[in-house]
């Protein structure tokens, strides 16, 4: 080893970085150090000096310029960027609006589809202690409950002292609340222990926790129930009548909470007015309304398992306990727990994921657009760029140059998508089933939204179009092959078209196949007549005198067609009472739905009875009742005559089955056919459902709130319509077939122009050769072939590469439901024809209007 030499790598580091001006002059200084502490200290010492000496020395005014560095002024050069990127964008019309539609539609839809999730994901995470505030939810059977009873929470506030807090909330619409002689709907009125207003965040303007609730009789308003209920009156100190039962006094008004919580409140009550006292025994561990509801409030450090597992460990224990566990829910995870029954609405997990996956699509797509027209606008402007190369721009400031160019694009773009999806936003209760703020668009967090998608789309469409574009050969800018280098422009640009109508193919398969799903959902069969029938509370189930009164003056109107009474219809999304039923046949204890009828209810509503007799005013005697084949199935028997006269120990007490009755749907179509137990409950007929004729439907409905108006004048007459009803089970899902057909209607748009681009690239490109073909003979037809046939190959290519995506998409989408219908590659096969179709319209114009060009303007040299 020659230890006289320093080291070799530091000396080439030093080399490559010092000015050229100056490397001499310090080389030779930094030898001289070198070997002066060489002989000094030795070789490691003169080693060590010698790297530190390098280290030192790399700083400005030593180290050399980079190539063109030292003639850029940074803002003077991004504002002259600037100046031309708008001037080429003003130049070039039709290329800055193709590119502006495109980037608008993209990224307006992928905005508020982003904002939708972000605000379905932010529910009630706004409450200061969120992260330690849970629901309480009851296990059995792999199903989850929202129900609680009154003991769970009395234990977890008297024996667990991790606990801070455990309240019940119940939501109780009354029938009707009156103010000064006026009649009122209220839907959003709760019973609650006080501490919820200490744990949920509230904004107060009139009262605060402390105030409120000194009596049982004090309620609390929102702004706009005080507004709605009191005009211009000081609310504080006036009266509300509630359900014609009790009085109550205002004595505390709040700000109408966030729309992003499940706990809307409107009308606060103390639970100690409830009127269902029994429900609120301390010892209470049975059954309920599953609008009862618990939360807790664990204290810092807590251990959330061990308080659900010793919790559960008492509850099992307690007679009448209805759950095999309990378990704690954060708060912000309930609105998308699809066991929880919502008093707010219920959004799928499964759903805010696919809007995700729409919204990066729909930006991609947009991307992939800009990237090929971009490349494809190389033609217009490649003189231009060699005239710069030749006048001595560098790489780097053409780089700049089209970064620039690309971002003021996409920064117009943000703007006009901004606006767009503010608009989208604003209806978006009509597309999806949510109600978000159009207020919060102007939000901080939308403007750091916007800012980071347009630094992520302008690095994202803009790096590759300026490189490909400053790329190519000066010379090559002055002939008419723009292609530079061994790979061509066009097959790149044709993988990136293939890529675009992939997941436009899988957006139109999706459409289809949400499209057929509903209609399989709407016209399936669900076991029950359900088509024009009206559903209208009756006020006191107790009062028979007044309910067959009523039933008597409709049956004689000839636009009703029948009327029956009910607990509920046999298919509700709400009065569902559920109960357990013991048998010595059955593996366990059943879990059923238990609906009370009168003697015409199955006849109303076309049930089949597969066994025995339909249900009399006289089974209350004998405790008879019906059931339905799952019931009998559950028993083991082969048909349904050997569940005739069967025992079964239930609420309410023991019955003998009377009949069996054919199964039917009484939950929506995602679920399974349940056990159903029916029995004839006269005092528990909170339903009339009534038929009206489709012909005269106006005047059934006048008639009917006449009627019922004369027997019960101090309530609130409303109906709804059955179907309507059914329908709710599938709300979301229509709207997301909706929405999902307008993604697949702009990514196609969005493929269309760029296609054109493309078709435009290789028009232009053989402009001659077009010219020449039409010399020597070729038909308008022959040269219209010729140019479209390369865009069948993308295209085809993407129908074959989404085949395996399509097929595992249906399924996923298709599992949701437990009855569905069954993939038909027909659906393929007519998405493929739309595809094909839509795609050859774009090209067959271009290519068209170059074949009709004259030849001699072909061919004339430019």
């Amino acid at each position: 080893m020659n230890r006289s030499s320093p080291p070799s790598l530091p000396l080439r580091f030093f080399r490559w970085f010092c000015h050229p001006d100056y490397r001499e002059d310090i080389e030779g200084d930094l030898i001289e150090r070198y070997l002066k502490t060489l002989e000094l200290k030795g070789y490691q010492n003169a080693k060590r000096q010698f790297i530190w000496d390098v280290i030192r020395l790399f700083r400005p005014g030593i180290i050399r310029s980079m190539e063109g560095n030292q003639k850029l002024n940074s803002f003077g050069m991004l504002k002259t960027h600037f100046k031309v990127s708008v001037r080429n964008l003003i130049h070039y019309k039709s290329y800055s609006a193709i590119n502006l539609l495109g980037f608008v539609l993209g990224l307006g839809i992928a905005i508020s589809l982003f904002w939708i999730v972000r605000f379905e994901r932010s529910f009630d995470n706004y409450h200061t202690d969120s992260d330690r505030i849970y629901q309480i939810m009851g296990m059995e059977d792999g199903q989850n409950g929202s129900q609680i009873p009154s003991g769970v929470i009395y234990t977890l506030n008297t024996q667990f002292p991790e606990v801070e807090t455990a309240v019940s909330v119940h939501g109780y619409n009354p029938q009707v609340i009156e103010v000064s002689g006026q009649k009122f709907k209220m839907r959003n009125s709760y019973f609650v222990h006080p501490e919820v207003l200490e744990i949920l965040d509230i904004s107060w303007i009139a009262g605060s926790p402390e105030t409120v609730f000194r009596t049982p009789d004090e309620v609390i308003i929102d702004k706009p129930t005080a507004e709605r209920l009191f005009k211009l009156e000081d609310p504080i100190g006036q009266t509300i009548n509630f359900d014609n039962e009790f009085t109550l006094t205002v004595a505390g008004i709040i700000e109408k909470v966030p729309a992003n919580t499940e706990f809307p409140f409107e009308m606060i009550i103390p639970i100690s007015r409830h009127p269902w006292k029994n429900d609120l025994r301390n010892d209470h561990w049975g059954g309920g309304d599953s609008s009862f509801k618990g939360l807790v409030k664990i204290k810092e450090g807590s251990d959330k398992s061990s308080i659900e597992e010793r919790i559960t460990n008492i509850a099992r224990v307690q007679k009448n306990f209805d759950y095999d566990s309990l378990s704690f829910v954060p708060i912000n995870a309930v609105h998308h727990n699809p066991y929880n029954d919502p008093f707010n609405y219920y959004s799928p997990e499964w759903l805010l994921d696919w809007l995700i996956y729409i919204a990066v699509f729909l930006l991609l797509i947009a991307c992939v657009n800009f990237i090929n027209l971009s490349t494809t606008h190389t033609i217009v402007r490649r003189k231009g760029i060699a005239i710069r190369k030749i006048l001595g721009s560098n790489r780097w400031g053409l780089l700049t140059q089209f970064i620039v160019e690309t971002g003021v694009l996409v920064l117009i773009s943000i703007v006009f998508s901004a606006i767009l999806a503010a608009t989208i936003i604003s209806y978006s209760n009509q597309f999806f089933h949510t109600n978000i703020p159009v207020a919060s668009l102007t939000s901080i967090d939308f403007l750091i939204l916007c800012a980071s998608l347009w630094s992520l789309i302008t690095i994202i469409a803009g790096i590759y179009p300026a490189i490909s574009i400053t790329n190519f050969r000066v010379l090559a800018a002055f002939q008419k092959s723009v292609a530079s280098g061994k790979r061509s422009p066009i097959a790149i640009r044709q993988v990136l078209i293939a890529f675009q109508f992939v997941i436009a193919q899988v957006l139109i398969v999706g459409i289809l196949i949400g499209t057929k799903q509903m209609d399989y959902l709407f016209s399936k069969d669900l076991g029950i007549n359900h088509e024009n029938v009206l559903m209208v509370n009756i006020p006191e189930p107790d009062n028979t005198l007044k309910r067959e009164r009523f039933r008597q003056q409709l049956s004689l109107h000839p636009a009703v067609k029948g009327i029956s009474y009910g607990l509920s219809t046999p298919s509700a999304s709400h009065s569902s009472w559920w109960a357990e039923f013991q048998n010595s046949r059955f593996e366990d204890r059943l879990l059923a739905r238990i609906q009370f009828i009168d003697e015409k209810y199955l006849d109303f509503f076309g049930m089949k009875l597969l066994a025995g007799r339909k249900i009399q005013p006289t089974d209350t005697a004998i405790n008879g009742a019906l059931v339905n084949e799952m019931v009998s199935k559950a028993m083991g028997f082969n048909s349904p005559e050997e569940a005739i006269g069967q025992s079964v120990k239930g609420w309410p007490g023991t019955f003998r089955i009377i009949g069996v009755v054919a199964n039917y749907h009484s939950e929506s179509l995602k679920e399974n056919i349940i056990p159903h137990v029916f029995a004839y409950r006269p005092n528990r007929f909170f339903t009339a459902n009534i038929r009206i004729g489709t012909e005269n439907e106006a005047e059934a409905l006048a008639a009917i709130e006449k009627y019922w108006k004369d027997l019960y004048p101090d309530n609130y007459f409303e109906y709804d319509y059955l179907s309507d009803a059914l329908n709710k089970y599938y709300e979301s899902d229509q709207k997301f077939t909706n929405f999902l057909g307008l993604f697949a209607a702009v990514s196609i748009l969005i493929c269309c122009l760029g296609l054109y681009g493309l078709i435009y690239f290789v028009c232009i490109r053989k402009t001659k050769e077009i010219g020449i073909r039409k010399v020597l003979g070729a038909k308008i037809e022959s040269v219209i072939a010729t140019l479209s046939r390369g865009f069948l190959k993308p295209i085809l290519i993407s129908l074959v590469v989404c085949i395996p995506v399509i097929w595992n998409l249906q399924r996923s989408y298709l599992s949701n439901y437990t009855f569905s219908i069954e993939f038909n590659w027909n659906i393929y096969i007519l998405a493929a024809l739309i595809t094909v179709i839509i795609a050859s319209i774009p090209v067959f114009l271009q290519a068209r209007h170059s074949a009709m060009k004259n030849p001699v303007d072909c061919l004339r040299d430019e």
